[in-house]
C-alpha cells in the first residue's frame, strides 16, 4: 500500500508484475546495471513524452512524483532507478509496458510507429488478462486451400495455372514479395465489425550473403465497414520494423497462440459465477 492508502497492485497480474519488477530493481543490483536501466527507461520516457505532445511536468504530476524528478534521476552518473510505482503509473499514462520502458528502446520511432506499438501493447495486456478471445487459422489449412472463400483473410488471392487453383498471400507491407504461411494466422474480434489479425509468414532473405528462411509477423486490422481499399485490411505493424517491434509482436503472437481456442467468459457470465461462488 502507498502512504495514501491506495493499492496500485490490485489484480493478480499486476501483483505478479510488481514481484518481477522488484526482483529486477533489487538493491543487490550492481551500479553498472542500475545505471543502464536508469538511462534506458528515462530516455524512453522522455522520448515518449515528447513525441506524444505531453509535458514532463504533467507526466511527473500524474506519476505521483515531484516536479524535476526525471531530471534528478537522469543526472550524470546517477544510479537511482525509477520506483516501481512510478514506472507502473508511467506505463499506464504512456500506454506501453514496463518491460518495454526498461528493456527496449523506442528512440527514433515515428509518431505513427509509437501509436502502433501502443496498440500492440494494449492487445498483449488484454490477452494476458484474458479479455480477448483469439482463434487460429492453421498453416495446413492455408497451404491446402483451393478456394479463397474458405478464408476470412482478404490478403489471399486466387491464381489458376494450367487449371490448377493456387491461393497465394499478398503482403501489404512488401508488395510483390513471395511469402508463405508459417504456423498459424491468429485473429480476434476487437469491435463489432473490426478484427485484428497476426499473420505468421516465412520469407527467404539474404542474411550475411546467405539465403536463409526467416519468420515474419504482420499485424492488420480488418475493417468490415470499409471494404473499398485492400478488402478492408489496414496494415498496422510488422516484426521487421525493428527490434522493439520484433520483440513485442513475437511476444504477443506466442501469448495469443497459447490462448487461441480457449473459451472465455463474458462479463455477464463472470458476474453470474462470482455471485454463485459468494453464496456457497
Amino acid at each position: 500500500m502507498s502512504r495514501s492508502g491506495k493499492n496500485y497492485w490490485g489484480s493478480a497480474e499486476d501483483i505478479e508484475r510488481k514481484r518481477a519488477l522488484d526482483s529486477i530493481l533489487s538493491k543487490d543490483m550492481n551500479d553498472e546495471l542500475k545505471k543502464m536501466l536508469n538511462e534506458r527507461s528515462v530516455a524512453n520516457i522522455r522520448y515518449m513524452i515528447d513525441i506524444l505532445g505531453k509535458s514532463v511536468g504533467e507526466v511527473e504530476k500524474a506519476g505521483g512524483v515531484k516536479a524535476g524528478y526525471l531530471a534528478s534521476i537522469s543526472s550524470e552518473n546517477s544510479t537511482t532507478v525509477p520506483t516501481t510505482v512510478f514506472l507502473y503509473k508511467i506505463s499506464k499514462i504512456l500506454n506501453v509496458s514496463i518491460d518495454t520502458l526498461l528493456n527496449r528502446s523506442v528512440i527514433g520511432l515515428s509518431k505513427d510507429e509509437v501509436l502502433a506499438l501502443q496498440f500492440i501493447e494494449k492487445l498483449k495486456e488484454k490477452t494476458e488478462k484474458e479479455n480477448i478471445s483469439w482463434f487460429k487459422m492453421r498453416e495446413s489449412d492455408i497451404k491446402d486451400a483451393t478456394d479463397k472463400l474458405m478464408f476470412p483473410n482478404g490478403l489471399f488471392r486466387m491464381l489458376t495455372h494450367n487449371k490448377n487453383p493456387e491461393v497465394i498471400y499478398e503482403s501489404l507491407f512488401f508488395p510483390g514479395k513471395t511469402m508463405e504461411a508459417n504456423r498459424a494466422f491468429l485473429y480476434a474480434q476487437i469491435e463489432e465489425k473490426r478484427t485484428v489479425w497476426i499473420n505468421s509468414l516465412s520469407s527467404i532473405e539474404d542474411v550475411d550473403d546467405k539465403m536463409e528462411e526467416i519468420i515474419v509477423y504482420e499485424i492488420y486490422i480488418e475493417d468490415k465497414n470499409n471494404r473499398k481499399a485492400n478488402d478492408g485490411f489496414i496494415p498496422i505493424a510488422c516484426s521487421l520494423y525493428g527490434e522493439v517491434f520484433d520483440d513485442c509482436i513475437n511476444d504477443l503472437y506466442e501469448r495469443a497462440y497459447d490462448m487461441s481456442g480457449k473459451k472465455l467468459f463474458n462479463d455477464n457470465e463472470r458476474d453470474i459465477l462470482k455471485s454463485y461462488i459468494e453464496q456457497i
